[in-house]
């Protein structure tokens, strides 16, 4: 008993240790403003936004688990107590990489994980990461509704807050359009946004219909020789829906509520009959094309006696040189490929 008495202490001793390092989401400051006029701060937004999950999935009668997306709210921004906000505005503008973001925030989620009893604190962590990936319905939901707390923010504040207008008009389109049963909640809230717009003088550039990304998860293969890094691009059919007789990726699309993991290993095991092992996540990408989480993955030189290419007409070893100058690669290809070699060769 008196074992047991101690290890409640402890972990209470814990988890206001906790709460005390979260308290700074009460003055970590957003990109917003309230209607008083002072800044938003990261526990005003995750506390309006678990209201709104609580009243929206009542009302549209949303079928997702209710608790767990109000949880999920609840703990999506808490490593901002520790890396404070890096807003969307900074990542759209390039003053910030969206895997240097991801790794800042990964970085505070494992402190904060290990600072708490280990039971709840796995819970915090594989809720935190679960809406990072957006890897079912409930995180769809919450990033959506996330988006949609924002620019109902914005339209409270008014047109005078808004110093980056062209970030606003479409800024919850794709968390949206993953999620659709909110579209009528958009609609809502960017008619309120459009008015204060007009009031403005500012251009509203809203788009009538959403454009919803494709997501995909892409396998890059390399290895390396005499220092040089090499990759293994796919052929495309000179029949492919999309961008047939080009080089590309191998990989694909996610299919119904699949997560980037398992889009991974079905498409490569469909492509090159090939169960990818020791791979990792070199980052995700946010393209006009596409949105793409890219798995490398270092394999041995007797790696093409290991597959067998089964979509596609054949693969092929690029060097940097090769792929840059490549004609039939994709921008949006080459892209990704210019930062995997500059960051696998520096």
């Amino acid at each position: 008993m008196l074992f047991m008495q101690v290890m409640n202490g402890n972990n209470l001793e814990k988890i206001f240790d906790f709460l005390h390092l979260v308290e700074n989401l009460k003055s970590t400051l957003r990109y917003n403003f309230t209607k008083s006029g002072r800044k938003e701060s990261s526990a005003d937004h995750s506390w309006r936004l678990s209201l709104m999950l609580f009243i929206l999935i009542k009302e549209l009668k949303i079928a997702v688990d209710t608790e767990k997306s109000i949880k999920m709210a609840l703990v999506h921004d808490l490593a901002e107590s520790i890396t404070g906000d890096i807003d969307a505005v900074l990542v759209a503008e390039g003053k910030v990489s969206k895997q240097e973001k991801q790794k800042l925030e990964l970085e505070a989620m494992t402190k904060i994980k290990a600072a708490l009893p280990q039971e709840i604190g796995e819970e915090i962590y594989s809720l935190w990461k679960e809406y990072e990936d957006a890897s079912t319905k409930e995180a769809k939901c919450v990033k959506a509704v996330d988006k949609l707390e924002t620019l109902t923010q914005l339209a409270e504040a008014g047109y005078k807050t808004y110093d980056k207008p062209q970030f606003i008009a479409n800024y919850a389109d794709k968390a949206v359009g993953d999620f659709p049963e909110l579209k009528e909640a958009l609609a809502i809230i960017k008619r309120k946004l459009k008015d204060e717009f007009i009031k403005g003088g500012i251009p509203w550039e809203g788009k009538k219909n959403m454009i919803i990304k494709r997501q995909c998860a892409i396998f890059i293969p390399y290895r390396q020789s005499n220092g040089d890094v090499f990759v293994f691009l796919q052929k495309r059919s000179k029949t492919a829906q999309r961008i047939p007789d080009y080089f590309g990726f191998f990989g694909g699309g996610f299919e119904g509520e699949e997560r980037a993991e398992q889009a991974l290993s079905r498409e490569i095991k469909e492509e090159l009959n090939y169960c990818p092992a020791g791979y990792f996540l070199f980052g995700q990408f946010d393209l006009p094309r596409k949105e793409a989480w890219v798995f490398c993955q270092k394999v041995s030189d007797n790696f093409e006696n290991e597959i067998e290419v089964l979509e596609g007409q054949y693969g092929k070893w690029f060097s940097k040189t090769e792929a840059m100058a490549e004609k039939m690669l994709i921008d949006e290809d080459k892209l990704i490929l210019q930062d995997f070699f500059g960051k696998l060769t520096n």
